[in-house]
């Protein structure tokens, strides 16, 4: 039926008024957004990376970063890789409606269990109840805390931000060699940007990393003792998080 209205829309004359743009979000804290822009028939995907889907069939796809969206299954359904996520409108936008009183009870937020110590960093496993999520090692330095984690969907690092909502370019510098990057930020003012194998390579043998979102000065890490921290990460990822 929604695809049947879109179409309608795309057909009807000049007068009529626009369909508006879909958002929903995705996997609660995680963040992920999928935006469905009625009109054009183009779906964007926004999370640790940024990728067009395109419709064929039943669902929305982009086979090259494996990602997959299901609008019509009641919740929808995000897909990265082989990790699967419920999906809603986001609120405020087309087609949200509050949650009735009895619905708004809170879930309990994720929780990150200590797996080791190693090189100056502290090594927890993510877990959502008794679901394994990711893996993930931390550095407290002078420039805030930085975070490099193993998800299913791929590698990503974590840095203070000054926004607790959206997204925004910018570049991340592994000892002198700028990648652009795609940040999004969270409800604890930290900004969440992956990292290709080349970069984690770059990061496992580096020495500093440096981050800059657009509008935003510089801040610069150490990565001392960061490939004890990456071998011990992909250990705790393998093991799910079990000692």
């Amino acid at each position: 039926m929604r695809r049947l209205l879109a179409l309608a829309a795309f057909f009807a004359p000049a007068t009529a008024f626009a369909s508006p743009d879909l958002t929903y979000q995705c996997g609660g804290e995680l963040g992920f957004t999928v935006r469905i822009e009625t009109e054009t028939g183009v779906a964007v995907f926004s999370g640790p990376f940024e990728a067009e889907l395109t419709f064929e069939q039943d669902h929305w796809f982009n086979e090259a970063r494996e990602v997959q969206f299901w609008d019509e299954e009641d919740p929808p359904q995000l897909f990265l890789g082989s990790e699967q996520f419920d999906c809603g409108f986001a609120p405020g936008g087309a087609g949200y409606a509050e949650p009735a009183p009895e619905a708004t009870e809170a879930t309990p937020a994720p929780v990150a269990k200590p797996y080791a110590s190693v090189k100056g960093w502290e090594v927890s496993a993510l877990f959502d109840g008794a679901t394994f999520v990711s893996c993930g090692g931390a550095s407290q330095q002078a420039a805030g805390l930085l975070k490099v984690d193993q998800a299913p969907w791929g590698w990503e690092i974590t840095v203070p931000a000054p926004r607790t909502e959206g997204f925004e370019g910018g570049l991340v510098t592994i000892d002198g060699k700028p990648v652009d990057s795609q940040f999004g930020f969270t409800l604890e003012s930290t900004a969440i940007a992956g990292i290709s194998e080349g970069q984690l390579d770059a990061l496992f043998n580096g020495t500093s990393l440096t981050t800059r979102i657009n509008g935003e000065p510089e801040t610069t890490w150490s990565l001392a003792g960061s490939g004890a921290m990456v071998g011990k990460v992909k250990e705790c990822f393998q093991r799910q998080g079990v000692e």
